[in-house]
């Protein structure tokens, strides 16, 4: 009985050392992805983050969906930048996966999804289909709409009665 009271013991919320190491692995990733954006270098950024959704992972918690969501999120972002429409709004979808409930990154992905719809809107104007441009310019907006509404939640959910509007 000695022994057992010996033996280190986890909490039972805390992150096991698979979790922590996937943060950590995730973060340095993200580093890299910073380094190489700095360097004008979206391809090798884009690398950087593909290696995140590559790490081998653990079983799903919050702080991991997390990491997901937001991975997916600035994947979309890099890909909206060089105009690769499609890769984007793929990492969206796969992004909303990972942060179905009203969350910042929910929020976060579909304020994207939002700005990958008007480039859309923008790239159909251009080639003359004006009204298939509009009823993107349409759904840009009501995404972008509902992004607002979720990040109103959070903000609501954080402050409870000490939240005020002007």
């Amino acid at each position: 009985m000695l022994m057992l009271a010996a033996c280190p013991q986890r909490q039972p919320d805390a992150p096991g050392p698979e979790v922590m190491s996937f943060l950590s692995a995730s973060r340095a990733l993200h580093r890299q992805a910073d380094v190489h954006e700095d360097a004008n270098r979206p391809s090798d950024a884009i690398a950087a983050l593909d290696r995140v959704i590559a790490l081998p992972q653990p079983s799903p918690t919050p702080e991991i969906h997390e990491v997901l969501a937001d991975t997916h999120a600035r994947l979309a972002d890099t890909h909206l930048k060089q105009v690769q429409l499609d890769k984007a709004m793929d990492h969206v979808r796969k992004g909303l996966v990972h942060a179905q409930a009203p969350t910042f990154f929910r929020g976060h992905l579909l304020e994207i999804e939002g700005a990958i719809l008007e480039a859309e809107s923008k790239k159909l104007r251009a080639a003359g289909q004006e009204s298939e441009a509009l009823a993107k310019r349409k759904e840009a907006l009501a995404r972008l709409n509902d992004a607002v509404a979720i990040h109103e939640k959070v903000i609501r959910q954080q402050l409870g009665d000490a939240g005020t509007t002007q």
